[in-house]
């Protein structure tokens, strides 16, 4: 079973662990971001700043450390990072896809391994209570399978994971919406939920 890692994941596990999201206003004026391979645009909220493909390449590592620990050979590297932004340091919109040259039925039952890898390496003695939710969600006309853990950790700080990925040809397409901070959370599933992508591609 090969298993993809997302690049966030041991940045994330350190950092809510570690804090609290502090009350402030936020701006909600946005940039537009186009990507020409997926012909997807979306709108990031200006108070969210691009993490550097040096810093991306640091946690990716850290991530793999972790997991390969836990999961050894079973655990493949292969992603391509189309970006990563973050408020603070617990607050992630993340984008990334990878080959995928199997049916989409096979690509659900990997989803569903990623997912399980996720909440089984979440179980730790910092966290307090575990919730998860999987459905199909359609976003611009395309339905993407849909992940969403809810992490309280023994801090008091609540951690929430959206995972949405699909398959475009022989592309596996993942967004990535980790908060600890419930009106940043909404700010980004508003901007991924409102996204556009190519006419073309509305196919399923």
């Amino acid at each position: 079973m090969k298993i993809f890692v997302l690049l966030v994941f041991m940045l994330i596990l350190q950092s809510c662990q570690q804090q609290k999201s502090p009350e402030q206003s936020l701006s909600i004026k946005k940039r537009v971001f186009y990507n020409k391979d997926f012909k997807w645009e979306i709108a990031i909220p200006e108070n969210f700043e691009e993490v550097s493909a040096a810093e991306r390449e640091k946690k990716q590592e850290m991530g793999a450390n972790k997991l390969k620990d836990n999961y050894g050979d079973n655990v493949e590297f292969k992603g391509n990072n189309i970006f990563l932004f973050k408020n603070e340091q617990a607050n992630y919109l993340e984008a990334l896809y990878e080959p995928f040259s199997s049916s989409d039925r096979d690509y659900s039952r990997s989803f569903k391994d990623v997912n399980k890898m996720i909440y089984e390496t979440l179980k730790n003695p910092a966290v307090s209570k575990l919730d998860s939710s999987s459905t199909l969600e359609v976003i611009d006309g395309l339905k993407f399978y849909t992940f969403k853990i809810g992490v309280d950790y023994q801090n008091k700080t609540t951690m929430h994971w959206c995972i949405y990925s699909r398959l475009f040809d022989k592309k596996a397409f993942t967004v990535n919406i980790i908060t600890i901070d419930t009106a940043k959370e909404r700010i980004l599933l508003d901007s991924w939920r409102n996204s556009k992508f190519g006419h073309n591609q509305k196919i399923n």
